[in-house]
């Protein structure tokens, strides 16, 4: 007896290609390509987090 035929596997990349990003993705995509940010390196992005937690520690502990 022959055996069924598989599908060819679908890596999660292929996936992603295939199915189209929601609405709310590609907005977002859309004004970072407006604003420039999209093109910010890793280091850059890293850079950028970690001057937002310094300054956000920075006004906590000035509470009342």
């Amino acid at each position: 007896m022959a055996k069924p035929a598989k599908a060819p596997a679908l890596s999660a990349r292929d996936f992603l290609r295939a199915v189209p990003p929601p609405a709310w993705l590609r907005k977002a995509w859309d004004g970072a390509r407006q604003r420039g940010i999209d093109r910010l390196t890793e280091e850059e992005i890293n850079a950028e987090i970690d001057a937002y937690r310094k300054e956000k520690n920075k006004t906590a502990g000035s509470g009342p």
